[in-house]
């Protein structure tokens, strides 16, 4: 498992949480909007939960979110935005 160590002053920080937003938000669009194809890849995604590099838990708290929140949220298909995922100041 790759640790979360983010120096906050480090740029590569904000690409790599700019990174796992775009793949959380990604993963929305999927369940939401996407082929069935789509929408059961992404839900399997979600559902694995992985800490792994780049997993959907990984993302979670790369952006400093609750993994399990972001998943009901995804899965209901409840409206989300940046502020979701970043609070009120993007990354």
């Amino acid at each position: 498992m790759l640790e979360l160590d983010f120096e906050p002053d480090d740029p590569a920080t904000k690409g790599v949480k700019r990174i796992a937003g775009a793949l959380l938000i990604q993963a929305y669009m999927d369940v939401t909007s996407g082929s069935n194809r789509k929408r059961l890849a992404a839900l399997g995604w979600v559902d694995y939960g992985s800490n792994e590099c780049f997993g959907f838990t990984w993302c979670c708290r790369a952006i400093d979110r609750d993994p399990e929140h972001i998943k009901r949220v995804i899965k209901q298909g409840s409206c989300i935005t940046a502020a979701d995922l970043f609070g009120a100041q993007s990354p």
